[in-house]
């Protein structure tokens, strides 16, 4: 072996480093350069040459491993995506439902309706060669339902196949919160709004009640009954129920045939539609879209919903049958059981338990309870249990009822008292019953008088219904139904426990009246009528004081102590 100068190495290495470098820059400009055809201009290419019929489908194409190699204008505008971005398969299935029917027509080719944004959609896919492999072009079409309105067009069976899909959700249950989420869903997959909302009829309040959606789509999603109540008579709501036809108003700030309620006015909507609920010729309600742009709503869509409306009528008006029916068994059964009370009476405490127990699912009040009138206390007090109250509060509710004072006065006019004010009310001040109204957090409340044979026994209270809505003339009508049933139960449990408590004082005086006529020592019957003296008065603790004569004074008889 011999050894290579370091230097020379060097050298060496670098020369044939300089050679290689410049036979790659030979060879670069030797071979002309390739460019690649971008992917979205070769898809384009695809797509067009599959000859599509032109419309505003929203076309996306699905290449093997799930990747979305191409979106049209018309999907980025309905998942609000900007030109630049392009969505992958999981931003269009979140945004479906059920996102399972989306996954399978990104499979294979099919044939489904699904929701896209809470739209209803058609979706249909196809195979087509791409790249040596094979792609799916998934195209989602929103359906055209206004050949239904048009009697000059064919209807088509896919039209009548919508409708009749949205009326079997809308009628699939009986319960009025179902049948109301159902038709607000069916409307908004039809008709894109930024409000959504049905009214129904309240005839014992002579208003409109309004029901829409609250929380997020797919998160918190809930049907909510509003605070606000509508006048018949005032803004597009009153127009729709009075006179029974649609509106359309495609600029809210310069139509000037109608004008929005008060309530409404802080909502900025710019453009309105609405149409009645209508059944045999009775209005039931309204429903009412609202946009935040102007001129969002065609007389197609007016068309659209009003087909709708028929069917969302009878369905309503099914419901709101059914609740009533539901409402008056419940009150049948709730007024059963009360008749129970008595024969598993036990005491007094006993009593009212079942009563407020057999009357709660009926009077639907956070509050409930009963006071009762004492003539030997000359006292209005709560009779535990009192739903809704504290035990300790329980114990102190209660005021003095004076001869001759307003609280009297009150109380034997035996009226209703109605205090929609809470603790501000008249009546509740004049009761004395108003500091304790305002410590129980009542907010409103009503009072219902428990008589029987003419003689005023007390009250009946109810408040704060569980709903929030003020009590109306169906409220006080049950609960003056309840009041009318109890008072009697309650008189009657009265006078089985006075006279159970008579017999009691007689059979112990019996005893005690034995006892000294026997040949017991007076030890012992000081000590037993002492007892039966504790048991008759349900007292804690009792003595027996002598005087003794001589002394002038009164000595304890220690051996009857009782408490000691």
């Amino acid at each position: 072996m011999f050894g290579l100068d370091p230097l020379f190495l060097g050298i060496f290495l670098v020369t044939i480093a300089i050679m290689l470098y410049g036979l790659v820059r030979l060879l670069i400009r030797a071979v002309p350069k390739i460019q690649p055809v971008p992917p979205t201009t070769t898809l384009t290419a695809a797509v067009n040459a599959l000859d599509l019929p032109e419309n505003d489908d929203a076309i996306f194409v699905v290449t093997p491993g799930g990747k979305i190699a191409f979106a049209n204008e018309t999907l980025r505008d309905w998942l609000n995506f900007s030109a630049e971005v392009l969505p992958n398969l999981e931003h269009i299935a979140r945004r479906s439902r059920p996102s399972e029917t989306l996954l399978s027509l990104c499979a294979s080719p099919s044939q489904a309706r699904l929701s896209i944004q809470g739209l209803m959609v058609e979706g249909i896919s196809y195979v087509f060669p791409y790249e040596g492999s094979q792609a799916i072009l998934v195209s989602l079409r929103r359906p055209d339902l206004s050949a239904l309105t048009d009697q000059d067009s064919n209807v088509s069976v896919r039209a009548l196949d919508i409708l009749t899909e949205l009326s079997k959700s809308m009628t699939a249950s009986l319960d009025l919160n179902d049948t109301l989420y159902a038709i607000l869903e069916s409307i908004e997959r039809l008709i894109p709004s930024d409000m959504s909302e049905i009214t129904l009829w309240d005839s014992s309040q002579n208003v409109l009640v309004p029901y829409g959606f609250a929380g997020l789509p797919d998160v918190d999603r809930r049907l909510e009954k509003s605070s606000l109540r509508y006048q018949p008579n005032e803004g597009y709501t009153g127009y729709l129920f009075q006179h029974g036809k649609p509106l359309l108003v495609p600029d809210v700030s310069t139509y000037r045939d109608v004008a929005p309620a008060r309530e409404r006015r802080n909502f900025p909507i710019r453009s309105y539609m609405g149409v009645p609920l209508k059944i045999g010729g009775e209005s039931i309600g309204t429903v009412e879209l609202g946009s935040l742009s102007r001129e969002s709503f065609t007389e197609k869509d007016l068309d659209v919903i009003s087909s709708l409306a028929s069917q969302a009528a009878i369905a309503l008006k099914n419901a709101l049958t059914h609740q009533e029916e539901a409402q008056r068994i419940a009150e049948l059964s709730g007024l059963a059981r009360l008749a129970q009370a008595v024969g598993s009476l036990r005491g007094f405490r006993d009593l009212f338990s079942h009563l407020v127990e057999s009357i709660s699912p009926l009077a639907k009040a956070e509050i409930l309870g009963f006071l009762i009138y004492s003539e030997q206390r000359n006292q209005l007090a709560a009779q535990a249990p009192f739903t809704g109250l504290p035990d300790q509060v329980i114990g102190i509710y209660s005021a003095a009822v004076e001869p001759g004072t307003p609280a009297e006065m009150a109380l034997q006019s035996q009226e209703t008292i109605i205090a929609h004010e809470g603790p501000e009310n008249k009546a509740l001040k004049d009761l004395g019953l108003d500091h304790m109204a305002q410590a129980a957090g009542i907010r409103e409340t009503v009072l219902i008088p428990l008589t029987a044979g003419g003689r005023m026994l007390g009250y009946l209270q109810a408040a704060n219904k569980i709903d929030r809505s003020p009590f109306n003339d169906d409220d006080i009508r049950l609960l003056s139904i309840i009041a009318g049933q109890a008072a009697p139960i309650i008189e009657n449990a009265g006078l089985v426990q006075e006279s159970r408590r008579r017999a009691t004082q007689a059979e112990a005086l019996r005893k005690v009246a034995a006892l000294a006529g026997s040949a017991a020592t007076l030890d012992e019957i000081l000590t037993f009528s002492l007892r039966e003296i504790c048991n008759l008065l349900q007292a804690a603790a009792a003595a027996i004081f002598l005087i003794e004569e001589e002394r002038h004074f009164l000595r304890i008889h220690l051996p009857s102590l009782i408490g000691r």
